[in-house]
């Protein structure tokens, strides 16, 4: 079964995979032990994955993680760059999850935005 979230979704989604505090309790937005229960090191296996899609303005490159200790997976994909209504540079972003042993495959559509600190962000 596949889902797709946003709006809603994205808020939980950007919170979870960039807080210490959701990545060290275990615990998603859906609960304990469930899809979106990524540790710091999912995380950090993550990050050069969207340093090299973000470095090189990677459209339509589907880039795979794996963390083999957690059983997660999962890709992530820059769909379109675009600048949107406060002249920010954005990526709309496709995120998918998979925790092994489990058919579902959980998909989050996001934008992340440069803000004026230098920093991406999640729209």
């Amino acid at each position: 079964m596949k889902h797709i979230f946003s709006s809603t979704m994205i808020f939980f989604a950007a919170l979870y995979i960039y807080s210490p505090v959701f990545a060290s309790s275990g615990a998603g937005p859906f609960g304990k032990n469930d899809v979106m229960s990524l540790t710091r090191e999912d995380a950090n296996i993550m990050k050069p994955n969207w340093e090299e899609l973000r470095d090189n303005n990677l459209v339509g490159v589907k880039k795979e993680w794996s963390n083999p200790e957690t059983g997660r997976s999962g890709s992530m994909e820059v769909l379109k760059n675009f600048i949107d209504e406060e002249g920010r540079e954005c990526k709309k972003m496709r995120y998918t999850f998979v925790r092994k042993g489990f058919s579902d495959t959980f998909t989050f559509m996001m934008d992340r935005c440069l803000v004026s600190d230098g920093e991406w962000k999640f729209k």
